[in-house]
């Protein structure tokens, strides 16, 4: 069989590099970190590859003669190759550009990992701590546990390095998904539900026991890999023959702790996106539970003949509704028909507004005598008519800035601008107008002062297009 140039061979291993993703996630660790993969296992994965992207006949077979383990290795991508065990192993460095071109994949170290590394650090420590410990640099069982220590550290340090860079790639591609969802609907997308998830599996198998090993005060307790590692430091502090070696520990000691700080900084963002799904199931929680009582109480009131009688206005159960009372009509001509008739509009501040008119409306149609405190309403009611006019008439020369940071600021100097009489209540009739603005909810407050009123919000910012 011809080979393939190594360049085209690796191109092709980049085009189906998810080939290998897959076989990353099923290796084994032997020792010294080399990873071992099956030869069936990854013939098997080559052709699922091949049958899920349905390619033609003609590149599939091309595929397969470029992707063949021994051209592989021909073309000096393959450690080695033993049909005989059936088993090969990858470049190291090519490995590690795979390794490092996975942002899909999690490649954060778990609690079994870090267990690993804390079996390799106390067997180097158990031997610099113990009396058979000839600290001199001609014995060669001492120099061999020395190379042993600088191994396992350093092969630490890159995990540890690789473990933090996943983190943050992870945070990052998720952080993408997430910020987009808007957290006020009532059921989230399947790609955020998934991304939800596996915030919550990174949060607790990979950034609370990374914390923890990397933690300063538990190397105080005896309780982390990081404390046997600065009691090997202070053996060595003490030879004052061994000071190259000392200023060697001390540097990949200080590097190991100097990465907790980008961990606490993705476990801070983590928990930013858990509180505000938190909040969500909570809300959703209530809205359940509200129902199956109403539900309950609609249920217990049925007749022998299992027909359904109305609840009463009085009820308890109708408590969190206050808002809607009063909307009574003692005309029979109004009792044939709708009380409340909405506007074909998804705008919760016209909807306000609509029903601020209507019961102002019914409540002077329900009571004859009118007395000062009614006819001020009235007053107030005719105000906020004509206000929502002027509002709507500025609105039509509104410029957002770009890129919009915060709707309801650029809102609010606008208005200051153009319209009499301006409250800062007025900033909600006025967002029911912007129109050509995407914009959304993002999960942190703000507050606008003005003419002795204060206004507490949730930023409202732009969407690109």
């Amino acid at each position: 069989m011809l080979h393939s140039k190594p360049e085209t061979t690796a191109v092709f291993i980049f085009q189906h590099v998810d080939i290998f993703y897959n076989l990353i996630d099923k290796y084994s660790v032997s020792k010294g970190a080399v990873l071992d993969f099956s030869i069936s296992a990854f013939e098997a994965e080559l052709l699922a590859q091949l049958e899920a992207k349905k390619l033609k006949p003609a590149d599939s077979r091309r595929v397969m003669e470029v992707l063949d383990l021994d051209n592989l290795n021909a073309c000096g991508m393959l450690a080695f190759i033993d049909h005989r065990r059936g088993c090969f192993q990858l470049q190291p460095s090519l490995l590690e550009v795979i390794q490092n071109l996975d942002s899909k994949r999690i490649r954060e170290l778990g609690q079994p990992d870090l267990d690993a590394i804390y079996s390799e650090v106390h067997r180097t420590y158990a031997y610099f701590t113990s009396v058979n410990c000839r600290w001199y640099h001609g014995d060669t069982r001492f120099s061999e546990h020395l190379d042993s220590l600088f191994a396992t550290l350093q092969g630490t340090l890159g995990k540890i390095d690789r473990n933090v860079r996943a983190l943050e790639g992870s945070l990052k591609r998720l952080s993408l998904i997430v910020d987009d969802h808007e957290f006020g609907l009532m059921r989230p997308t399947d790609q955020v539900r998934t991304a939800l998830e596996e915030i919550y599996k990174i949060y607790e198998r990979n950034v609370i026991p990374t914390l923890r090993f990397l933690d300063e005060k538990a190397m105080a307790k005896n309780a982390s890999a990081m404390y046997l590692i600065g009691q090997i430091v202070s053996r060595f502090k003490d030879r004052h023959t061994f000071a190259r070696e000392c200023q060697h520990l001390l540097a990949i000691e200080s590097q190991l702790l100097s990465y907790s700080e980008p961990v606490s900084k993705v476990r801070a963002a983590l928990q930013k996106y858990l509180a505000m799904d938190a909040e969500t199931r909570k809300r959703l929680d209530h809205i359940e539970a509200h129902y199956n009582q109403l539900r309950d109480k609609a249920m217990a009131i049925r007749d022998g003949r299992q027909n359904f009688t109305t609840l009463s206005v009085t009820d308890p159960v109708f408590s969190p509704a206050s808002i809607l009372a009063g909307y009574s009509a003692k005309d029979r001509r109004l009792q044939r028909k709708a009380l409340l008739n909405f506007a074909d509009c998804d705008s919760r501040a016209l909807a306000d507004e609509h029903l601020r008119c209507v019961q102002a409306d019914y409540k002077t149609f329900n009571d004859n005598k009118r007395d000062a405190r009614e006819l001020e309403a009235k007053a107030d009611t005719s105000r906020d008519r004509l206000q929502v006019l002027r509002i709507q008439a500025a609105m039509d020369s509104f410029q957002p800035s770009l890129p919009l940071l915060d709707l309801y600021a650029d809102l609010h100097q606008h208005l200051l601008q153009h319209v009499d009489d301006y409250r800062l209540s007025d900033l909600m009739d006025a967002q029911a107008f912007v129109e050509d603005v995407k914009h959304r909810i993002i999960y942190r407050k703000s507050s606008l002062e003005y003419r002795g009123e204060r206004l507490e919000y949730l930023i409202r910012r732009g969407i690109p297009t």
